[in-house]
């Protein structure tokens, strides 16, 4: 995951553009097209907004530099746009276009994309509407699932579960999902870091919303059959143990067989 941000208040526009390209990895042709000849959405030289839709009140203002860095999709290397087979930018847009409540009013070449560079397993994209309209949802998040996540956690558990605390208003809310991605509600909020944690209100905010958490298995309502499931770590720990020996065992046949090191 990438740790770089930038502050685009305090540069130049064209800085800006050339700042974001170059932290993440955009190769050429992105100023090769006349301005004009496409939707403004669509143009892989148009200069992101990562501020907006991102609320900075209070203790986030400090150090002006809580910004993601983020790049036009369109201006992304092959290798972002063919991770998967929902990472296209033709393919996200007519997703949210059909799965966003009131997005359909709109046309497709209306809604921007803008790749987040952050994440661990997962694609991030912001999807807005490059004109603002009022009473409509302004901003989604597009998450595409990594690959073989399945070795690091369940996934169908895990998206029952986050459904569960969308219910409850804790997570986010999810407007669509499908195989391998999902569009969720759009945070106005900024990551909270680490140095936050030492300013007391936060803590106390911070506690507040893990209390929630913890209490929600006492709700009369609380899904049966989350709570009657077995510790999902000790499971984990154990596949990965077991991974672990098919891949050493794997090692030490590769090192004492030739043939098969070959392969």
């Amino acid at each position: 995951a990438s740790s770089i941000t930038v502050c685009p208040a305090t540069l130049p526009l064209a800085t800006t553009a050339s700042k974001l390209r170059k932290l993440c990895g955009a190769r050429g042709g992105m100023t090769d097209m006349m301005p004009g000849m496409m939707s403004p959405s669509l143009n892989p030289s148009r200069v992101p907004q990562p501020e907006k839709y991102v609320e900075r009140i209070g203790a986030f203002c400090l150090d002006g530099a809580d910004f993601q860095a983020v790049r036009p999709l369109e201006a992304a290397p092959d290798k972002v746009k063919n991770f998967s087979d929902v990472s296209r930018p033709e393919m996200i847009r007519s997703l949210c276009h059909s799965h966003v409540p009131g997005w359909k009013a709109f046309p497709e070449e209306e809604l921007a994309i803008d790749q987040i560079c952050e994440g661990l397993s997962n694609q991030l994209f912001k999807v807005h509407l490059d004109k603002e309209s009022t009473g409509v949802i302004p901003c989604v998040l597009f998450r595409v699932y990594g690959k073989d996540v399945a070795t690091l956690y369940d996934g169908e558990q895990e998206l029952n579960i986050f459904k569960t605390l969308s219910k409850y208003q804790i997570a986010p809310k999810m407007y669509a999902n499908g195989d391998g991605w999902r569009i969720e509600e759009w945070h106005f909020a900024v990551p909270l870091k680490t140095k936050y944690m030492r300013n007391p209100s936060i803590l106390t905010q911070v506690a507040s919303q893990l209390a929630r958490l913890h209490k929600l298995s006492s709700r009369s309502d609380f899904p049966r059959e989350i709570l009657e499931m077995m510790p999902a770590s000790t499971d984990r720990l154990q596949r990965w143990v077991d991974g672990c020996e098919t891949a050493a065992a794997k090692l030490h046949q590769s090192n004492t067989c030739p043939e098969t090191a070959r392969r």
